[in-house]
């Protein structure tokens, strides 16, 4: 469990570090929707490290017996599983705000042909690829 919180924690530091960096040299307003994300998913970090030490210094007080130890695997799982959920849940949105920010960039358009109804992700991230804006290698 240490193991995880420790990476949680690195993780912590590293999207404080990319949304610094967004605000001050990429950021054109306040509360800029590119910045904003890495805040979004800072702070689902923060939740999910609070919760991972709440479980840490719980289960530590403990007599964990084998069937305790599953269960509190499977609450790991579940705590860093709705994280991961929620950081692209983030990336998502924000992706979405910049298409909307940046109509000309043909995007939105791209994402949304061969009769495709809804903007996912996954195309999003390959057509992004496709337009030259982004590499795979990224």
């Amino acid at each position: 469990m240490e193991h995880i919180d420790l990476e949680i924690e690195a993780l912590i530091g590293m999207v404080r570090d990319y949304a610094e960096h967004v605000d001050a040299e990429v950021a054109d307003r306040k509360n800029d929707f590119r910045s904003m994300c890495f805040w979004n998913i800072h702070n689902r970090a923060i939740i999910a490290h609070e919760i991972v030490g709440f479980y840490h210094a719980s289960w530590n007080r403990m007599d964990v017996s084998q069937e305790l130890e599953a269960e509190m695997s499977e609450r790991m799982v579940t705590v860093t599983k709705n994280m991961f959920t929620d950081i692209v849940s983030s990336i998502e949105k924000a992706v979405k705000d910049c298409m909307d920010a940046y109509p000309r960039s043909g995007l939105k358009e791209r994402s949304l042909e061969g009769g495709r109804n809804y903007l996912y992700l996954r195309n999003i991230v390959n057509d992004s690829a496709n337009l030259g804006y982004i590499s795979m290698e990224s």
